[in-house]
């Protein structure tokens, strides 16, 4: 039996491994991926010595499937967070992150978790511990998806897999409706949830509750702790490919996916052919690249145009060694500024988002700032001083996170399924490993149904 999967993001990397672990030996895995490089948006730069993650940098220790990763195939965590932060500056509680609002800080919180929390208490009263306990909700949901899983169950379609852990209602709700619903004030909307949702997604609180909830477990709401991987995230991606065992193409391109015969599970129903004129015939199919960037042509397969014509986020990532500025921001040369900068909504401001991420093998300070549209040689030269390297990444990252009431499913029909039908809902590596699961686990069981 021949199973392919299109695309090498960490979608598809996941589902090379998991139909390995699921299926066993014989079962042939071919991997196309249509740039020279594996890991798709898993991507990373480099910047005086320093490996940069240009897409998603930390990860949650709630996200069991990476965790698991990365403890597994000896990679080593790196912790992230204001206490860290505050051991890495010799023990001086440092502001860890700041809200900017275009003309002074909104919100400055300094030092370890504890008095962020009671910075954050003393602000927004009864209201943090409305919004706290919101999330901690999601959070534990969430985590229900591991265990069924892991027991082998499978959801056709998104709305089934979130409906088993009583989460879809949140998906179609937007956030700001649905916190003012839960007694969270509209100053807690918008001068933290819509700033950290414009720092993650480039898009502020209109998007759907549960994936504001899932950006705001990332602040220390739900509890745990947050990290990143030493040797770069897509090390993930290159060692599950590599244990999987599968033929992997790059530079490979998909041209058409044809459903050549009537398909049942396990029937040789489908014929891929690359741009360079390979075929490949199938068993099984995994769709493991967003269809609206994959410019395939389907044969005998019904995708409905709008969703081939769904667009991403167009952001762009700037990679800076250099200093900050305290004059852009209006405070003193001997103030210290934030390790974290997010921003309130204003049509005027640049960026919507800037962290402190190292420093270079010469001790200066990278930062990497997240904007809607490139910032001008003008714009860097007002934020930084000593400005010594500048990389700059602009790319389609995440998929309008709006409430929608029609997603793909994840059988797109027999044989043949989708991963990234997901991501319209949340847009995380973490939940692109749930649903490469969830697809590995619908086609096992679609085989052994066949097989009965």
């Amino acid at each position: 039996m021949r199973i392919t999967i299109i695309g090498a993001g960490i979608a598809g990397c996941t589902a090379a491994y998991f139909t390995r672990e699921v299926l066993g030996p014989d079962v042939e895995i071919v991997v196309l991926e249509g740039a020279p490089r594996i890991g798709g948006r898993v991507q990373s730069v480099e910047l005086g010595g320093l490996e940069v993650e240009a897409g998603a940098e930390v990860i949650h220790s709630s996200n069991r499937h990476i965790t698991t990763f990365v403890d597994q195939l000896g990679l080593h965590r790196v912790p992230k967070g204001p206490e860290v932060t505050t051991a890495e500056r010799g023990g001086r509680a440092d502001p860890a992150f700041g809200i900017w609002d275009g003309t002074s800080f909104d919100l400055v919180s300094s030092g370890s978790k504890f008095a962020m929390v009671t910075n954050m208490f003393v602000r927004y009263k009864l209201t943090l511990v409305s919004a706290m306990l919101l999330v901690r909700r999601a959070a534990q949901n969430l985590l229900r998806i591991y265990d069924l899983q892991q027991d082998g169950a499978s959801f056709a379609t998104p709305e089934g897999l979130l409906r088993s852990v009583n989460l879809y209602g949140l998906s179609q709700q937007a956030s700001d409706e649905y916190f003012l619903a839960n007694h969270v004030s509209a100053d807690f909307i918008r001068s933290l949830a819509n700033p950290v949702s414009r720092a993650i997604y480039s898009q502020n609180s209109s998007i759907n509750a549960l994936a504001s909830l899932v950006s705001l477990v990332g602040t220390g709401y739900a509890g745990g702790s947050i990290y990143a991987v030493r040797e770069g995230n897509k090390r993930i991606c290159q060692i599950l490919l590599r244990l999987s065992g599968a033929r992997v193409e790059t530079e490979c391109p998909v041209r058409t996916l044809a459903c050549f015969q009537s398909t049942t599970p396990g029937s040789l129903g489908y014929e891929i052919i690359t741009r360079k004129g390979q075929r490949y015939r199938s068993n099984a199919v995994i769709l493991a690249a967003p269809i609206s960037d994959a410019a395939i042509k389907f044969v005998g397969i019904d995708i409905p145009k709008e969703h081939i014509m769904q667009e991403y986020k167009t952001m762009w990532v700037t990679c800076v060694a250099g200093s900050l500025n305290n004059t852009y921001f209006r405070v003193s040369a001997s103030a210290r500024l934030p390790d974290a900068i997010l921003t309130k909504e204003r049509h005027d401001l640049p960026f919507l988002s800037l962290r402190r991420i190292g420093t270079t093998a010469e001790s200066q300070p990278v930062y990497k700032v997240s904007s809607a549209d490139s910032l001008s040689e003008e714009v860097l030269t007002e934020l930084f001083k000593d400005r010594t390297q500048t990389v700059i990444r602009r790319w389609s990252a995440y998929p309008v996170l709006e409430p929608l009431n029609r997603l793909l499913p994840f059988r797109l029909q027999a044989g043949l399924y989708y991963v990234n039908t997901m991501e319209w809902i949340i847009s995380a590596m973490e939940t692109q490993v749930i649903a490469s699961r969830n697809v590995v686990n619908l086609l096992s069981n679609d085989l052994h149904i066949f097989k009965s």
